[in-house]
């Protein structure tokens, strides 16, 4: 199997850290220190340099939560290869069944679903309608809903997190 290429999320590549220091930002003084979390595959930093997926900048930097952030917006393409998709999730809350799932919060996908239902960058919020068998979680960019009945099988392994978004006043009362 071939060794991975790594670089810190700057871009600089491993083989030009020294002693576990990157110096590429010139002619302030500062460096920073290369902690593990700080280094990903190189492949990951040129599919978000590639498309257009990194902080602005100097030197864009690559933020896993930022890169989330963007796909929420309807104009990103949420297909990505599975290697950036899982360097840009992450682990947070994980719900068994809709009983257990928070009502009127909007959550953002952090890890995509086992099925493939939930995907990063989902923004989704459950709201409980005034009509009988109104509950499901509904997917805020789709506009679309999964029924009470399909999510059980749906949940299994997604993560989610927190976001400031509030649930669309159109929907908040229906």
């Amino acid at each position: 199997m071939t060794e991975k290429k790594m670089c810190n999320i700057c871009g600089v590549p491993a083989s030009e850290i020294k002693d576990g220091i990157c110096r590429w930002c010139p002619g302030d003084g500062t460096y920073c220190t290369m902690e593990p979390g700080m280094m990903i595959e190189s492949r990951v930093y040129d599919y978000a340099q590639k498309h257009h997926l990194l902080l602005p900048g100097k030197r864009g930097t690559f933020s896993s939560e930022f890169v989330r952030e963007q796909f929420e917006r309807p104009t990103v393409s949420k297909k990505a290869p599975k290697y950036f998709l899982e360097a840009i999730s992450c682990n947070g809350l994980t719900f068994s069944d809709l009983d257990s799932f928070p009502q009127d919060v909007v959550l953002r996908v952090c890890r995509g679903s086992t099925d493939g239902t939930f995907q990063v960058g989902d923004l989704v919020w459950r709201h409980i309608g005034k009509h009988p068998n109104s509950d499901g979680i509904n997917f805020v960019q789709d506009a679309a809903c999964l029924e009470a009945g399909e999510c059980a099988g749906a949940l299994k392994g997604a993560h989610f997190e927190r976001t400031y978004h509030a649930v669309p006043k159109e929907w908040a009362g229906a």
